[in-house]
């Protein structure tokens, strides 16, 4: 059985681009779903329909975009280098 996250992409896949800039009542479209699961492809498919998707803005608390969602989210491959405080 798959996991709900491999069943969210395979409906993204399936989804005619210009409905992955729909957003639900926080304004969340399945653009900032696929970067926050790190779905590069699907976000690849999103901009290439429309590259102003990349800056498409939530409307919650924080009114993060797509591109601030996977850099939060994506752990660093440097991380071994940051500093204590």
């Amino acid at each position: 059985m798959p996991t709900k996250d491999a069943a969210d992409v395979q409906m993204w896949e399936e989804m005619p681009e210009e409905q992955l800039g729909n957003g639900d009542e926080l304004g969340w479209a399945p653009i900032h779903h696929a970067a926050h699961k790190g779905a590069v492809h699907i976000i690849e498919r999103a901009i290439n329909y429309n590259n102003q998707l990349m800056e498409q803005k939530t409307i919650d608390v924080g009114a993060v975009t797509p591109l601030l969602i996977a850099v939060m989210v994506r752990p660093s491959r440097h991380s071994h280098h940051r500093q204590r405080l």
